[in-house]
């Protein structure tokens, strides 16, 4: 027969005070890192400005690379493939990186 153990009632006190401190502690808001998130939001902010400053640039580049062989109606195709590919090869890279 496997023996009981029976708690005395100070063991039984001191049992639901630290449940009463535990609880406490759990409920304590931990200090957000504001330096850390202002950092992020500074980078969220500015990648897509970043990303939007090639637009005036691209029509001169394919102008002036001779892709289009003199034909400027195909200047706004070479230029819309160009920059579509940054997303498709944001894409890859995001996949690669999560299947590490």
């Amino acid at each position: 027969m496997a023996a009981s153990v029976v708690e005395t009632p100070s063991e039984l006190e001191n049992d639901s005070r630290d449940s009463i401190v535990d609880r406490h502690e759990w409920q304590r808001r931990t200090p957000l890192p504001k330096l850390q998130l202002a950092v992020i939001m500074l980078i969220c902010f500015s990648e897509p400005i970043a990303a939007t400053v090639i637009y005036p640039f691209i029509n001169k580049f394919v102008r002036e690379t001779g892709v289009i062989n003199g034909d400027e109606k195909k200047t706004g195709y070479y230029a819309g493939m160009i920059v579509s590919f940054k997303p498709l090869f944001w894409l890859l890279v995001c996949v690669l990186l999560t299947s590490l």
